[in-house]
């Protein structure tokens, strides 16, 4: 998070300052120092819940300006995937989830289904958790794979805590998975963990 009196924190105020102005006018700069003074940067202000946004501005103008920009912006990410095929330790992947998730306050479970050529087939969001911990149902991963024709699929999750370290867990559950899909054909490229600004791949680690 930028210090409040750091260049890095000046940028992002004014480019929020400009962003807001044409709907919030005067108030925008006002709005802008507020903002980053809350959420420490001009990405997790983006990211930030419209409830979050609500409670610090008081404005409903600058919750949807905000809002519709992260939505754009994740929409941009996602359109990338479906533009060409998926790779192990796929960079567009890993930005994807971050924006997608990364910022967000419990544990998100995210699955990539994706066909013999490796493209998106779907991107569906398979549950939520806590702030350390979310299931992954493996049963459930499969018979929808099965459900789409699925040939391979990565798998995504936040760590609330910034630390994308894999945990024994997550190590144990991915392995369980990828043997539970290999005799059905189904199979695990990656699981990608990511942060508010780190993203760790297990392909990359020798994993998968």
């Amino acid at each position: 998070m930028a210090s409040p009196d750091t260049p890095c924190a000046e940028r992002c105020r004014s480019l929020l300052e400009q962003l807001l102005t044409p709907a919030c006018g005067s108030a925008a700069r006002e709005l802008a120092h507020r903002l980053i003074e809350r959420f420490g940067t001009l990405s997790a202000t983006l990211a930030a819940p419209s409830t979050e946004l609500a409670s610090a501005t008081n404005d409903r103008q600058a919750v949807a300006v905000i809002s519709a920009t992260h939505d754009a912006m994740l929409w941009s990410l996602r359109t990338r995937l479906d533009e060409r095929p998926l790779l192990s330790n796929d960079l567009a992947v890993m930005e994807y989830a971050r924006v997608a998730q990364g910022f967000a306050h419990r544990e998100i479970v995210r699955v990539l289904y994706l066909d013999a050529g490796n493209r998106l087939l779907a991107e569906e969001e398979l549950a939520r958790g806590t702030v350390d911990e979310a299931p992954i149902y493996i049963r459930e991963i499969i018979r929808r794979a099965l459900e789409l024709g699925a040939t391979g699929l990565i798998i995504a999750h936040n760590h609330p805590s910034g630390d994308v370290t894999p945990s024994r867990s997550d190590r144990t559950i991915t392995d369980m998975l990828a043997k539970a899909g290999k005799p059905l054909g189904i199979r695990v490229l990656d699981h990608v963990l990511v942060s508010r600004d780190q993203a760790v791949s297990f392909h990359a680690l020798g994993w998968l």
